[in-house]
């Protein structure tokens, strides 16, 4: 492609005045091939902040910190967990149902990936917390 001051020519086509475009064709890019841009919301980016990492952070300190056995009575540490989890769901729930979150592709997200997100996080957030209260036990015992 040869570029001039003021008009631009390829190889095949006639010139081209400076603000016109010529869509040419790409022969590896498949046709149906689309580019999906999300306009995401703050509210939105939030809560997929959220349950993507800071609440997982948040449970991951919380399961040390009941872990540690640094506490002598850690039933707030294990009510705030707990609630930390609830959090996660909801949160997750909520950017699935109300703030209509896509997927990759560009589909509408549904309540069968929530249920399949907390099938994965109520039984591995029992056992992370099972594992900290058995190590805060023997670190600990009574």
């Amino acid at each position: 492609m040869e570029v001039d001051a003021g008009m631009l020519t390829t190889k095949n086509n006639p010139p081209l005045e400076r603000g016109e475009s010529s869509e040419l064709p790409c022969p590896d890019a498949p046709e149906d091939d689309q580019i999906v841009i999300q306009n995401i919301s703050i509210p939105g980016a939030l809560i997929r902040l959220y349950w993507f990492l800071v609440g997982n952070v948040l449970l991951v300190i919380l399961a040390i910190v009941i872990g540690s056995a640094y506490f002598k009575s850690t039933l707030f540490l294990h009510v705030l967990y707990w609630m930390c989890v609830v959090s996660l769901l909801a949160a997750r729930y909520s950017d699935i149902r109300f703030l209509e979150e896509r997927s990759t592709d560009g589909a509408r997200l549904t309540v069968k990936y929530w249920l399949r997100y907390s099938a994965v996080v109520v039984p591995v957030s029992a056992i992370v917390w099972a594992i900290a209260l058995l190590t805060a036990y023997f670190k600990n015992p009574r």
